[in-house]
């Protein structure tokens, strides 16, 4: 499925709000967690585990168009 600029402007921004509510509340991400995919293909073997359980963001609205309500 395409990402529309839109779409991705409103998960951005999500991305953002969520970070921030993280930050007010005391809540750290491991440093992963804010990796470009051009940096996680450069890492190896040592970062299997978190690939192999599939740690990271996962924005998603469950393919229902309703990413507003849904994501």
């Amino acid at each position: 499925m395409k990402t529309t600029p839109f779409a991705r402007s409103l998960i951005n921004r999500s991305i953002g709000e969520a970070m921030a509510a993280f930050a007010r509340f005391g809540v750290a991400l491991p440093p992963w967690a804010f990796w470009s995919p051009a940096e996680w293909a450069d890492k190896g073997p040592e970062c299997d585990e978190i690939r192999d359980c599939m740690l990271g963001w996962d924005v998603t609205d469950f393919r229902s168009g309703d990413f507003h309500f849904i994501g």
